[in-house]
């Protein structure tokens, strides 16, 4: 569970990071093709991580219990604070911010 998020987070961290450097070494040695790799492996690395996102966090309703994944546009477009989400219950059938709960 731990480690899922703890690589998750790693992983958010080495591309930006990545896309750091190479905007640094484009600005001081105006050297191009790194920035252009770079924006490149960035935007490959948002969707696996966003996959992997998916895939790996379910939500527990507050009121029953209810351990579920929700709906990938719900995941995306759902109001959140810190480690809760606005998302449907399919249990209750009711909109209520429900905790991650990391596989």
């Amino acid at each position: 569970m731990k480690k899922k998020y703890i690589i998750y987070m790693i992983l958010c961290a080495v591309s930006v990071l990545f896309v750091v450097a190479a905007s640094i070494i484009y600005e001081k040695l105006n050297i191009w093709i790194p920035f252009a790799v770079s924006i490149a492996l960035m935007l490959i690395s948002i969707v696996w991580l966003a996959v992997f996102y998916i895939k790996n966090v379910k939500y527990r309703c507050p009121d029953c219990g209810y351990v579920f994944y929700a709906k990938t546009i719900e995941i995306f477009l759902a109001p959140h604070i810190a480690t809760r989400k606005r998302v449907k219950c399919p249990s209750c059938n009711r909109y209520k911010w429900c905790k991650e709960v990391w596989e």
